[in-house]
């Protein structure tokens, strides 16, 4: 009896090895079949993410706290890129390094422009500095996806934008429709996994909903004739558009974060400072804050650090997330304009 007890145990051990072993092969398939979807900069990896959950393998090409306006890919960004089924970019001259990092990798992925559908703010809009929110609309030179921005690349590698901004992240609002148009290329890409993208996307419109709210609701806090902004770089315009701020000024001109104003330019910026009473200058997570010092210094004024507007913090940092990074920078703001941080 205890002979043939062994030999069923036997039997079935090796039973168990074949169904592992043809098991095996099987789960490999199918982590193999994930869709691999890389994104340009952080902030649209962390919306993909919300959007597809695990079902795909994600990666970005600007790491955390990197700076997009001056990004050089490496080879294994090219190999990235190569490897790639879906490819989501912002758009509107953010990545002056994609359409060589595409012709480099050879990659036959689909890109899609997550901004595809709103419309585009033009830098300069406030001439002078001194333009209102509710002039902003005149800066605004058609719809992301229907024209070239200008975006090109020095020989030098500082990528510019031409003369759109391509922050449109930093409305709220307008991550919806990134969300939306993620979602539709995951679908499109990968249709068996449409119901869970579907659920996945509307949760995250809610949430997006409610920073938006959350936003106001801070910003009620903050006086009204205190809700004026000096920036590093020109990152916030949608935001000031969204929430009627005045924008006083932006120590470097053009959108990026290497070129430096004229001493002509930096004076005005400090009379203007002076006359308006702004009380600080925000520097961001990407830029030096060198000149933004020398001018706060000038003017008699703090330098608060610092924002996060074009990449998110590395995962144990206070802006993790696109909800986090909107929610830190509404904190710091508030605080610096003397609002109620409650």
């Amino acid at each position: 009896m205890n002979l043939i007890l062994r030999q069923v145990l036997r039997v079935s051990a090796l039973f168990l090895l074949v169904l592992a072993w043809i098991a095996a092969p099987a789960e490999a398939a199918s982590a193999q079949t994930k869709l691999k979807v890389v994104t340009s900069i952080t902030i649209l990896q962390d919306i993909a993410h919300n959007v597809a959950g695990d079902a795909v393998e994600l990666s970005s090409i600007v790491p955390t706290d990197g700076d997009a306006h001056e990004f050089e890919p490496t080879p294994d960004d090219i190999r990235k890129v190569a490897d790639a089924n879906l490819i989501f970019v912002n758009g509107a001259g953010l990545e002056g390094f994609i359409n060589g990092l595409i012709a480099d990798s050879g990659t036959q992925a689909t890109v899609i422009t997550a901004s595809a559908g709103l419309p585009i703010r033009e830098f300069g809009a406030e001439e002078e500095g001194e333009a209102h929110a509710d002039e902003l609309a005149a800066g605004y030179l058609g719809v992301s996806g229907s024209f070239d921005c200008g975006s090109h690349t020095h020989e030098e590698g500082e990528a510019e934008h031409g003369g759109c901004d391509p922050h449109l992240w930093q409305d709220p609002t307008n991550i919806i429709v990134y969300t939306i148009n993620i979602r539709d290329a995951l679908i499109a890409a990968d249709p068996a996994n449409a119901d869970a993208y579907r659920s996945n996307a509307a949760k995250y419109i809610v949430a997006l909903k409610e920073l938006d709210k959350s936003i106001w609701q801070g910003i009620s806090s903050i006086p009204v004739e205190k809700r004026i902004l000096v920036t590093n770089h020109d990152a916030l315009g949608y935001w000031v558009g969204r929430y009627g701020f005045q924008i006083a000024g932006i120590v470097l001109p053009g959108g990026g974060t290497s070129a430096e104003p004229s001493p002509q330019e930096v004076a005005a910026l400090v009379d203007s400072i002076r006359q308006l009473g702004v009380p600080a200058i925000f520097t961001e997570n990407i830029a030096n804050n060198r000149l933004a010092q020398q001018i706060a210094d000038e003017a008699g004024i703090q330098v608060v650090q610092s924002l996060y507007t074009d990449a998110l913090s590395a995962a144990d940092g206070p802006a993790s997330t696109y909800l986090d990074m909107m929610t830190y920078n509404l904190k710091v703001i508030v605080s610096a304009l003397g609002g109620s941080s409650s």
